[in-house]
């Protein structure tokens, strides 16, 4: 089993030279004691829909991991303009089949109580800083910015 503090130096110092100290480490806690802490947002879509956030990348025909998937999809879309190829292979499908998605989460979104809803809180939680976008796509938003989606 992984120590507290082998996990705080994972998580928080990967690319410190040095593990952070106890002393850091409570300093740290008590700084960001008050704050909401922020959760990626597969971590979020996955809490959404009630799946593993693993699954959001399986080849899976559920259709709440679908759903999963295609919001993931569509968020991305919406908040970063990335290009369905840049999110197809960030999910390891085709670029067609991502597209779909997002065009039919789209609809669903207008058509869907439910999904409308479950759209808007994660909208509203990425403005408010207590969801973030992957760091890895972001980079790749603004190396594209300028260009047209597909």
């Amino acid at each position: 089993m992984e120590s507290v503090i082998d996990y705080f130096n994972r998580t928080y110092g990967p690319e410190r030279k040095e593990p952070f100290t106890l002393l850091e480490m409570l300093s740290f806690a008590e700084k960001y004691a008050n704050d909401y802490t922020s959760m990626p947002l597969l971590t979020a879509i996955a809490s959404e829909f009630e799946i593993n956030e693993a699954l959001i990348f399986a080849k899976s025909r559920k259709q709440e991991i679908v759903e999963a998937r295609q919001m993931y999809s569509l968020i991305l879309t919406e908040q970063l303009r990335l290009k369905p190829q840049i999110i197809a292979e960030h999910l390891g499908q085709d670029r067609v089949t991502t597209r779909h998605g997002i065009i039919k989460m789209s609809d669903h979104i207008t058509t869907e109580p439910q999904m409308r809803a479950i759209y808007v809180r994660l909208r509203d939680q990425i403005l408010s800083g207590k969801v973030t976008l992957p760091e890895r796509l972001i980079k790749n938003a603004s190396s594209t910015d300028g260009q047209e989606n597909d």
